[in-house]
């Protein structure tokens, strides 16, 4: 298959006279895709590469290394880098674009960071050192929730003293910027031990659902329980050694842009049990057979991405 984007772009722009004046969309207007699909003995396949998108080309490799920290029965893991710059990135290209919407609207956010700073006592700077580093966002089974499942986000960070500093001036600061929106009677924080001698802080939003954060070295974590913190701090068996995991990602290179895995077949039988397929047993049926989908792409001169869908 083969997909002109600048001439999908340009059509855009002769409908959205507003989206000529954004010079980052520019960066695409030569740009095209072209991707295989392939049956294979376990699965099927695809394989895709863009050329003549230069934000894609600079978009920051790194190699993933969080799946350690991921439980060996996730459900899906997704990894990313760098979410500091790329979101500057777009900043950045909103603000030289001459449209009055866009400054506006970056107006507006520059006044919110302000009034942010002073409620909290943290800098933007502050936050974004979060998220200079390897990222992954972790769904697995978690005993202590109804739904059966939690998340957990993880932030690899160059100073763990610093995210500790950072994170408990959000929890500090956090009713004071909730009660400038009206928000009344919110909970109050609670010391909670996490694995490896750490220390975190748990809100509890309702029965089932807490909003839980720890930092354990170089490891921010927050989370939806203790529980489901503890775990991704020191799995019992992490999702790297997990055989589906490494099934489904056998050809993903060292250094990748961005990475996913989803167990499908967990996640079916998850749903399952929550009747999610109640009525409609040919969907059930249909889905069964399929074991993980796996994708990542790559930056470099030429972009690529892949997926691969495992039916053993």
């Amino acid at each position: 298959g083969y997909v002109g984007l600048g001439e999908i772009f340009a059509d855009v722009q002769q409908d959205q006279a507003q989206l000529q004046q954004l010079g980052g969309l520019q960066d695409i207007a030569n740009a095209s895709l072209a991707a295989s699909l392939t049956a294979e003995a376990d699965g099927i396949r695809t394989r895709g590469v863009v050329v003549g998108a230069d934000q894609l080309e600079d978009a920051a490799a790194f190699t993933p290394t969080l799946a350690d920290h991921a439980p060996a029965d996730s459900v899906a893991y997704i990894g990313f880098a760098d979410l500091q710059n790329n979101i500057a990135s777009v900043v950045d290209d909103l603000r030289s674009s001459g449209d009055e919407e866009a400054e506006d609207a970056i107006s507006q956010v520059d006044q919110l960071s302000a009034q942010l700073e002073s409620v909290l006592g943290i800098s933007v700077s502050d936050l974004a050192a979060l998220t200079n580093g390897e990222h992954a966002v972790v769904v697995a089974p978690d005993s202590s929730n109804s739904a059966q499942v939690g998340a957990a986000l993880l932030l690899r960070v160059e100073d763990g003293a610093q995210a500790q500093m950072t994170l408990d001036a959000l929890r500090a600061g956090l009713p004071a910027a909730l009660g400038t929106l009206g928000q009344t009677n919110i909970p109050e924080w609670q010391q909670v031990q996490l694995a490896n001698g750490v220390s975190g802080w748990e809100l509890a939003v309702d029965d089932d659902l807490s909003i839980v954060y720890g930092v354990d070295g170089d490891l921010a974590i927050v989370g939806t329980s203790a529980e489901l913190v503890r775990g991704v701090q020191a799995p019992a068996s992490p999702l790297s050694q997990s055989q589906r995991y490494l099934d489904g990602t056998s050809e993903v290179p060292s250094e990748v842009t961005g990475i996913a895995w989803i167990d499908v077949a967990e996640a079916v039988q998850l749903g399952n049990a929550n009747d999610l397929f109640e009525g409609d047993q040919s969907a059930l049926d249909n889905l069964r057979p399929l074991e993980s989908l796996s994708a990542w792409s790559a930056g470099g001169d030429t972009p690529t991405f892949e997926a691969f869908l495992r039916v053993p």
